[in-house]
């Protein structure tokens, strides 16, 4: 007995998944499943009959599996099926929909979450919330095929790594208020989850094309380019930069942990300042709550992606582009700065202090560069932008 192959096409564009009859002229895909395993096949080709003929020839040479293989999926979506069956017969302990967010956010038992990344949940709760049927009252009667249907129907909506966190908060909600209960977001994730597209270096040219058109922009603009070209910061980081981290006399940065290494690697980071990022700093009037960049800080509080959108259309208009390379974006700043150094010569171990990448070795536990060493490694790979 063989199990039988259950299949799809989709469209693939700008890191979106799109429906097979979208009239966007994309890449064209093959999902299949088998084996409770799910392989997404890229077809290289964007003409619907030629990826049909594809699909099919592929699936023909599929093995999809011997008699102990099936019977062992039969026996999981049976255990799926009992789960959430006697789970529903104790409903009166679940937790109701509409009260869900209120529910994790006093429980003792989530992740000691800070209010960025709680926002970040909120808005993934709300999105879910939103999407349900008026019929679902309880968590209990969310299944396995609504979480699969919501995750299709978001694919066609955002990228595949937002989709890929929305599941992420939604199996943690779950399991945080209802670990007894069915888990519907256990065995999901996005189509193409695997594919990783890297961030491409960008050129002398392109960053002082970049400068210039954030220049014409705003000071916050111009100077983000600046402290992302000269510091390999991520934007978020960048953004939270207050006056009381720049030591002007020094010419050093003195910045706390970044955000995303900060619990694993808590070390502050510290980085000369260069000419132009110098000159930029010095026009800058001290704001009244001692951030460099306080319109960012305000409108990121309010939209997480208002100034990742503000970047994006700033490449735009200077005409940066993804390519074969990668994909060109405020993060394509952090790789052309290692990029930099690494042709420069610079030894690993003072590109990794500046961008505060984890060590590799023991010898790094112990070598720690002085901030004169990453000064003269820094002027000797990163040209001026202006």
């Amino acid at each position: 007995m063989q199990q039988a192959p259950a299949g799809y096409l989709f469209k693939r564009w700008r890191g979106k998944h799109l429906a097979i009859d979208s009239a966007i002229v994309a890449t064209i895909y093959l999902s299949y499943e088998t084996g409770g395993h799910r392989t997404t096949l890229c077809l290289h080709t964007n003409d619907r009959e030629t990826a049909d003929r594809l699909a099919k020839e592929h699936m023909g040479r599929v093995d999809w599996g011997n008699r102990e293989a099936y019977l062992r999926s039969l026996i999981d979506l049976g255990e799926k099926a009992k789960r959430e069956l006697f789970g529903r017969q104790h409903e009166s302990n679940a937790c109701s929909v509409k009260d869900m967010w209120d529910q994790y956010l006093a429980s003792r038992r989530r992740p000691d979450s800070g209010p960025g990344t709680l926002r970040f949940y909120k808005r993934h709760v709300d999105t879910f919330v939103k999407w349900l049927p008026v019929a679902t009252k309880t968590m209990r009667h969310v299944t396995t095929a609504m979480a699969d249907q919501y995750v299709r129907e978001l694919e066609q909506k955002v990228s595949t790594p937002t989709v890929a966190h929305h599941i992420g908060t939604l199996r943690r909600v779950w399991r945080v208020l209802d670990a007894e209960g069915p888990q519907p977001w256990n065995n999901l994730r996005p189509i193409g989850q695997h594919i990783v597209v890297p961030y491409r270096r960008l050129s002398l040219e392109e960053c002082r094309k970049l400068a210039t058109v954030a220049k014409t922009k705003g000071p916050e603009e111009y100077g983000s380019i600046l402290v992302g070209y000269y510091t390999a910061l991520r934007m978020v980081d960048v953004i939270h930069m207050r006056f009381e981290h720049v030591d002007r006399k020094a010419k050093i940065l003195n910045l706390p942990a970044p955000r995303k290494t900060s619990r694993k690697k808590p070390a502050p980071l510290h980085i000369p300042i260069l000419p132009e990022l110098a000159a930029w700093l010095a026009k800058q009037p001290q704001s009244s709550d001692g951030y460099l960049f306080p319109q960012f800080v305000e409108r990121y509080a309010k939209d997480g992606t208002f100034v990742s959108k503000k970047m994006g259309d700033i490449f735009d208009e200077a005409k940066i582009e993804d390519d074969a390379r990668g994909k060109a974006s405020f993060h394509s700043l952090r790789s052309t700065f290692v990029s930099a150094m690494d042709e420069a010569g610079a030894p690993p171990r003072v590109t990794d202090i500046i961008t505060n990448h984890a060590p590799r070795t023991m010898h790094d536990r112990y070598s720690h560069p002085d901030i004169e060493t990453a000064r003269t490694w820094m002027e000797k790979a990163l040209k001026r932008l202006e």
